[in-house]
């Protein structure tokens, strides 16, 4: 990494105080997507100057690390055909180690907390299919041993039980769990899993968290490549500040709650509204394996400026045909613009994202070059799990 002369990031130097509002929000699975989607429009709900949110990391605690020496700050990236836009984040308050059982139950023992989201991906849920704990792992068995014996858990879910067990003892009332991975019907999965983990511990928690815990379903999407040092640089140019941790991301994001949450409810949706609407196009979720996959290609994609806008045959730019949506309308494949693939391959296939490699496909010459996205080529294994219209949302 190049040697920086710029100030570091941090609240005196960018507000010159470090007051903050204390977090009515408390996150699990503090990661890039977290700071480019649910921190985003957290920061942009119309009253979002009155939440904050303290996070937790979910594996390594690096990005606590980083985050504790900036104040909780952050610059976002946003990445489009017309350049870089750099904004310096200041919604997470505290960034704490995953481990860190004793502030999670004091925050979830307060009474402002009002909301516990999550991005610890799919396998850490550590459930079923049906959504019931995996009782033959030996993480969540474990987990159920020390919870029955007061000791700390260690695992996601187990820990959230346990944040949520002292605040049953402190009275502090209702909550809303949102998870936000990519999963279908990722409410109601893990609130069979959070209530089927307590009934193991104490059924007496589990009536508790049937009556005073809403679990509120989610669909979100907002690419977030892995941070390089080239990021970090451009952050510095962008801001004037040294960032250890500035999140790349698209300009567009999209963000659907559904289902209850709580006491706070006009208020919390508030902080999770969409920035792009499918509806006016009837575009609808597409299989999960395209999300998976396209989380494979992101870096490849973002890496490539400028990338292309999707586009739909009718030519509506609210259509929001995205990755993970697939438009109904007949639609065409963005041209990509400059730097171009290579001039022996003008499209990517599904298989060959996960290995961050062009496949070669013969391009017509009155035909500009095109960009896969997660589009399938005929005869590669994924096309059907998609759906032929996928071939049509380039992005």
């Amino acid at each position: 990494m190049t040697v920086t002369t710029a100030p570091a990031l941090s609240r005196s130097a960018v507000f010159g105080d470090t007051a903050t509002v204390a977090p009515r929000i408390v996150h699990l699975g503090l990661g890039a997507f977290h700071r480019a989607h649910q921190a985003w429009f957290t920061a942009h709900a119309a009253d979002g100057a009155d939440w904050t949110i303290a996070a937790f990391t979910g594996r390594g605690p690096r990005a606590a690390e980083e985050l504790t020496a900036q104040d909780g700050l952050y610059t976002l990236i946003e990445r489009s055909v017309d350049g870089d836009r750099a904004e310096i984040m200041s919604v997470i308050v505290e960034a704490n180690r995953a481990d860190d059982v004793a502030r999670l139950k004091e925050l979830l023992s307060s009474p402002e907390t009002a909301l516990v989201t999550l991005t610890i991906t799919e396998p850490a849920y550590r459930l079923t299919p049906d959504g019931t704990p995996d009782l033959t792992d030996a993480a969540v068995l474990a987990d159920i041993r020390a919870l029955r014996d007061g000791r700390d858990p260690e695992t996601a879910l187990g820990r959230l039980l346990a944040g949520l067990a002292a605040r049953r003892a402190a009275g502090a009332g209702r909550i809303a769990v949102v998870p936000c991975d990519n999963i279908p019907d990722n409410g109601p999965l893990v609130r069979t899993g959070v209530r089927g983990l307590a009934e193991a511990v104490d059924a007496e928690l589990a009536d508790w968290i049937r009556a005073e815990v809403s679990f509120v379903s989610t669909s979100v999407d907002r690419i977030t490549p892995r941070t390089t040092d080239a990021d970090r640089e451009t952050a510095e140019a962008l801001t004037g500040m040294h960032d250890l941790s500035p999140v790349v991301t698209e300009p567009r994001a999209t963000s659907r709650p559904a289902g209850r949450s709580g006491r706070r409810r006009e208020r919390a949706s508030s902080t999770t509204s969409s920035r792009t609407s499918a509806a006016s196009c009837g575009c609808s979720t597409a299989h999960t394996v395209c999300s998976r996959t396209r989380a494979s290609c992101a870096d490849t994609r973002l890496s490539q400026k400028p990338w292309p806008t999707p586009t739909c045959a009718r030519g509506s730019t609210s259509c929001g045909m995205k990755r993970r949506r697939t438009c109904r309308h007949p639609s065409v494949l963005p041209t990509i613009g400059s730097p171009s693939p290579p001039a022996s391959t003008t499209r990517r296939s599904l298989t060959s994202c996960h290995k961050s490699q062009w496949r070669a496909r013969p391009s017509s010459p009155s035909a500009p070059p095109r960009f896969c996205g997660l589009n399938s080529l005929p005869g590669d294994p994924e096309r059907r799990r998609c759906g032929p219209s996928r071939r049509g949302s380039g992005w």
